[in-house]
């Protein structure tokens, strides 16, 4: 029972030298993230996923204050989409973490802080390409680029919760709609989306 166990959740070790660049992270979370997820391979460091989301919600954020409210508010949104994205990420990754010692899943702590920050790399690309927008033309593009940035993003949370899960397709369905519909509900609340 034991050996079937094992060979259906091997853990893989991966050496430090095989870790992708950050570049190569962002891009492969956004096109394709179960090959960044393939053979329990970490797909960053814990703070190099945390970073990614806070970013990633800086941005958003920012990008949102700038829109709506200034130059000066913008700093303070920033501020907090980056709060917010580095405990959003905490919020979901710890209690997924648990959850997957009753499913006999092999990923640790630091394995879903990692992958639950890297899948907001789509919504770092978007948010990115909205603030180079508005600021080269103009345009206010919060909801075009951030937002979409957003949904965006859950697809890569559903292959990680899944992941995380030991490959069970309902549990990411879950946790991908929870997150995804909680930073929607905190992003609606802070810009009067209510």
């Amino acid at each position: 029972m034991e050996q079937r166990s094992a060979q259906r959740n091997p853990v893989v070790a991966v050496p430090e030298a095989a870790r992708i660049s950050l570049w190569s992270l962002v891009l492969g979370m956004t096109i394709s993230p179960g090959t960044i997820l393939a053979d329990g391979a970490r797909p960053a460091s814990p703070t190099r996923g945390l970073a990614v989301a806070a970013v990633a919600f800086a941005l958003f954020f920012g990008l949102s204050g700038l829109e709506s409210s200034g130059i000066a508010a913008a700093f303070g949104f920033g501020l907090l989409g980056a709060t917010l994205g580095a405990a959003g990420v905490l919020a979901a990754a710890l209690p997924t973490c648990l959850i997957s010692r009753f499913t006999n899943s092999p990923r640790t702590v630091s394995w879903c802080v990692a992958a639950f920050g890297s899948a907001y790399a789509p919504m770092l690309l978007h948010a990115a390409a909205g603030l180079a927008f508005h600021l080269v033309l103009g345009w206010n593009t919060a909801v075009a680029f951030g937002a979409s940035g957003l949904l965006w993003s859950v697809r890569p949370l559903f292959a990680v919760s899944s992941r995380a899960l030991g490959e069970r397709p309902w549990g990411g369905l879950v946790l991908a709609t929870i997150c995804g519909g909680a930073m929607f509900l905190i992003w609606a609340g802070c810009f009067g989306g209510f």
